[in-house]
């Protein structure tokens, strides 16, 4: 049993060590060519404050910072996993087609200022405080006010 507890101790703290290798740069070089294209082509008009490079074990995750507050995070390939535009407007054409398609005939007016994306879900935060999660086919699956 102790060697079983100092095991998990060892691996906790080797976890800990190995899972440190953040990088903070201002450096747009530093991240993929499709998040530099993204943001070259949406958010041209914001300058990058500085990008964030969280190593793990089998991936790498970026996040970059505007100088308008606009945080944009993306996958190791360059995929943008969320962008949250704080109280701004995330850009339309960044939005599933199935998912834009809903929000215009449901919430008219109404704007995504932020939006999280996985392989199952799309989650997006509306400028009325309303929260919603839909499946990967754009169907929705929860609602939160």
């Amino acid at each position: 049993m102790k060697k079983f507890l100092l095991s998990l101790v060892f691996l906790a703290a080797f976890w800990n060590t190995a899972s440190a290798d953040d990088l903070v740069t201002r450096d747009v070089a530093q991240l993929p060519a499709m998040a530099r294209t993204l943001l070259q082509k949406h958010f041209k008009e914001h300058k990058v404050s500085y990008i964030k490079i969280d190593k793990e074990f089998f991936d790498t995750e970026y996040k970059a910072v505007l100088t308008n507050g606009y945080e944009v995070e993306f996958d190791e390939e360059g995929n943008w996993t969320e962008i949250d535009c704080k109280k701004g407007v995330v850009p339309p054409v960044l939005i599933p087609t199935a998912v834009k398609e809903y929000l215009l005939k449901n919430f008219p007016g109404d704007t995504v200022e932020k939006i999280k994306r996985t392989k199952r879900r799309v989650e997006v935060e509306l400028n009325a405080g309303f929260e919603l999660e839909f499946d990967k086919n754009g169907k929705l699956v929860d609602f939160d006010d």
